[in-house]
């Protein structure tokens, strides 16, 4: 994970039109705050936003902006809730429009 984020921000290093970070929760809508429903990625991106340091990523604060790109370290004990909950919500809520998954461990 970490290797993920320092990677992107050392190749885009002089850029400040983007948000890199992970292991955070997305706040994506006042009903899922209501419902303690929160989401966390292990790496996720937004373009097209100004850099600056987050305790989280509030949708609503960000203009509605959610993140392009999201990445799932899987491992078996987390495998369904990322191949199933989480991607249903970064694909039919968020409409990421990339959400890769990796396997590790066995």
């Amino acid at each position: 994970m970490n290797l993920l984020i320092e990677s992107l921000e050392e190749a885009w290093q002089g850029r400040n039109d983007y948000y890199v970070d992970g292991n955070m929760l997305v706040y994506f809508s006042e009903l899922q705050v209501k419902k303690n429903d929160f989401r966390g990625p292990d790496v996720f991106v937004v373009l097209d936003t100004e850099w600056r340091h987050r305790k989280s990523w509030v949708a609503w604060e960000e203009g509605g902006k959610l993140p392009d790109v999201v990445i799932e370290l899987t491992s078996a004990s987390t495998y369904r809730v990322d191949h199933e909950d989480k991607k249903r919500i970064y694909a039919n809520v968020w409409r990421c429009p990339e959400t890769p998954s990796a396997a590790c461990g066995s």
